[in-house]
């Protein structure tokens, strides 16, 4: 079940990422770079739709506070979540090709 999303996010990737890429260049030019996130968002929105157990849900953080120390309560819709996993994973698969 895994493997088969695994498989289609890399053929999302060997596929539909360069086309996006291409297209979205001249977004990516005038943000320096920062628009390979919204491409990555894209993608990851692509592999929820074909695949329907993978799932990216609004994200809550209750916030946390120890001996003075406050952390704000957080809560992000799935636009933003989308983005946040798309960077996550973007610098996950950029730190493996390194490797």
């Amino acid at each position: 079940m895994y493997v088969g999303a695994g498989t289609v996010l890399f053929l999302l990737s060997l596929l539909v990422r360069p086309i996006l890429k291409i297209i979205m260049l001249p977004f990516n030019l005038i943000t320096l770079g920062v628009g390979i996130t919204v491409v990555n968002a894209l993608v990851l929105f692509m592999l929820t739709k074909l695949i329907p157990f993978v799932l990216v849900n609004p994200y809550h953080f209750p916030g946390f506070s120890y001996n003075g120390f406050n952390i704000p309560a957080l809560s992000f819709g799935i636009i933003p979540t989308y983005l946040i996993v798309g960077t996550i994973l973007s610098v996950i698969s950029s730190v493996l090709l390194w490797l």
